[in-house]
């Protein structure tokens, strides 16, 4: 699970690989986000896209999400 920057609960995104996609659902909307590179994805329905973000060890942190006009929002991961 990630928390977005916002203090409501329902900013909290769950993300699952689920017959090797990744999914994602946000606010009881489920969407598929495809490869573009190692850890980066982007989804059809729109123009934005996410980058894993990892620790030292390799373990994914959080994820920056990039809208298209150039803004970006670092998400970070609940344990």
């Amino acid at each position: 699970m990630y928390e977005w920057p916002r203090p409501e609960a329902s900013d909290r995104d769950h993300d699952t690989i689920e017959g090797g996609r990744l999914m994602s659902e946000w606010r009881g909307e489920k969407r598929e986000y495809l490869r573009m590179g190692t850890d980066t994805f982007f989804a059809l329905e729109d123009s934005d896209w996410l980058t894993f973000q990892r620790d030292p060890a390799g373990r994914v942190t959080g994820y920056i999400y990039y809208y298209p006009d150039g803004q970006s929002i670092p998400v970070k991961k609940i344990p």
